[in-house]
């Protein structure tokens, strides 16, 4: 079974005389979902070149999707980062607008509670 969330249900105990014993409960069921990890975790993405579109992705695994894109900060400018329409990326666009490095942080969120 792969459904998370809250069942109610009743459990009824009689035997063979007219007593029973009734009673409900709830059970919340909780995703066993893997930690959400970022591929790579850090470390170099492929260069992009000034004027072209740009390539570069990341991919996101474990948790609970769907995903969202909290932030990505230090992005060159040109340089646009969304969820992947793969809803299991996050991919770079736009084109970058000058040479050099940039130090890009990205900060992703599942939907898991």
């Amino acid at each position: 079974m792969d459904a998370h969330g809250k069942f109610e249900f009743k459990i009824r105990i009689g035997g063979f005389t007219l007593a029973q014993v009734t009673g409900s409960y709830t059970l919340h069921v909780v995703s066993a979902a893997q930690p959400l990890t970022l591929t790579p975790a850090s470390g170099p993405l492929p260069d992009e070149t000034v004027g072209q579109p740009a390539t570069g992705s990341i991919a996101i695994s474990g948790g609970t999707p769907p995903f969202t894109l909290v932030s990505a900060s230090g992005l060159p400018d040109g340089v646009t980062a969304a969820i992947g329409p793969d809803g299991a990326s996050v991919v770079l666009s736009g084109a970058p607008t000058a040479a050099g490095d940039a130090s890009v942080t990205v900060v992703v969120a599942d939907s898991g509670a």
